[in-house]
């Protein structure tokens, strides 16, 4: 139940439990969680130091401890700041097998939630360590508990949020589908109904990147993971979109602070 990818077409888990855990430390190619969105559900909970979270545009500062519940659909990203953090991504159907308590969720379940009860929190997410790997049962137990509490702290409403956060998503999705081949302005600001100038506009506003400072930054994460699960300099340059392997390590450098095999090597584990 274990992986490292974060963007909306991920499986998560299996078919039959699709949700996902994420340990993320400094180490982490997502350790710094770019601006992404998926259908998923979403529980974050820090460890050590901060985590700031935006959220269609509010922010959210988690200290050790603390939790954040994200419905689904909801744009987000966050700095981490010394911080060693964690991530329970999973599909809604996990909790709708009762009518009436999916019922309740959709109507209720609509903005973020934050949680300080790190006794419930820490359960729920000691399940995805050790060996044993039969405990679906009491994960479930502490999902519905959490989520229980969840649509009992709700404010009813939404987090502050433009057509702009919407349209952003159109974006997002055709950078994590085509980030391996040539992607135009043109085509990103198709992708979300915008004119290019407006759409660099609003998506600088929105991430405090480029719409190319943020694909390059996508394929560089994409390219650490392949990197870690053993492809070559080569392989993970060529199959994340770049056409020139010096580029490839130069722009690699500059985000990471060192070149592939060196990235490779130290990050690798043991």
């Amino acid at each position: 139940m274990i992986s490292g990818a974060l963007h909306e077409n991920t499986q998560r888990g299996t078919p039959d439990f699709p949700i996902e855990f994420y340990h993320l430390t400094e180490r982490h190619p997502s350790y710094q969680m770019r601006y992404h969105w998926h259908k998923d559900f979403e529980i974050v909970r820090v460890l050590e130091g901060s985590l700031t979270l935006q959220l269609n545009g509010e922010s959210y500062r988690l200290e050790a401890g603390e939790g954040l519940f994200i419905p689904g659909g909801i744009v987000h990203g966050g700095i981490a700041e010394r911080c060693i953090y964690q991530c329970l991504v999973f599909s809604p159907s996990l909790l709708y097998a009762v009518p009436k308590c999916r019922a309740q969720i959709k109507a209720k379940l609509i903005s973020p939630t934050r949680f300080t009860d790190e006794k419930l929190l820490g359960a729920l997410f000691e399940c995805f360590f050790g060996e044993e790997n039969d405990k679906e049962l009491e994960i479930m137990g502490y999902l519905y508990s959490i989520t229980y509490k969840a649509v009992s702290l709700q404010s009813g409403r939404m987090p502050v949020a433009s057509g702009d956060f919407d349209k952003l998503k159109g974006a997002i999705t055709f950078i994590e589908e085509n980030y391996h081949r040539p992607i135009t302005l043109a085509e990103l600001a198709a992708s979300c109904s915008m004119s290019p100038n407006y759409f660099c506009r609003c998506f600088k506003q929105i991430t405090a990147q480029t719409p190319i400072e943020y694909l390059a930054a996508y394929r560089i994460e994409c390219a650490c993971k392949q990197l870690l699960s053993g492809e070559s300099v080569t392989e993970c340059a060529y199959s994340c979109g770049f056409k020139d392997l010096s580029y490839f390590i130069s722009v690699f450098k500059a985000h990471t602070g060192m070149p592939p095999k060196k990235y490779a090597a130290q990050h690798q584990v043991k």
